[in-house]
């Protein structure tokens, strides 16, 4: 949020000196009134909604980002998970701790990850939850 603030301020302190420009040139003087003011402050109020309405728009486009739904310490738990996954129709994928991939959650005793599309991580984790109780 405190990017959004600060693009917004910068467009909004842009658009308020180009306001008292455009006075400047049409009344060659300097005119700061309520008017100019008023504009500067819909101008910025208009911007931080429109970014912050932009990225929760971006956010639900963002369905395909692979996310971690289990660690495991050894390869073979996690293809097992993996495994049950797929049967229930959840795309997921192993990933070890030297490829690119791997997620960097601090936990330095895991070294194998699965990991499924965020728009399946509930139910992956549901699934997960009920295969080791």
């Amino acid at each position: 949020m405190t990017k959004f603030i600060l693009r917004s301020l910068i467009s909004a302190t842009i658009f308020f000196a180009c306001m008292v420009t455009l006075n400047y040139i049409v009344y060659d003087k300097l005119i700061l009134d309520e008017t100019t003011l008023f504009l500067t402050i819909g101008w910025f109020c208009y911007e931080l909604y429109s970014r912050s309405r932009q990225e929760s728009e971006l956010a639900k486009t963002r369905v395909h980002y692979l996310e971690v739904v289990a660690q495991y310490p050894d390869k073979e738990s996690a293809e097992t998970i993996c495994n049950k996954l797929k049967e229930n129709f959840i795309d997921a994928i192993v990933v070890e701790s030297d490829c690119p991939l791997y997620a960097k959650t601090g936990n330095d005793s895991t070294t194998v990850q699965v990991q499924v599309y965020r728009k399946d991580l509930e139910r992956a984790s549901n699934i997960i939850n009920i295969q080791t109780q």
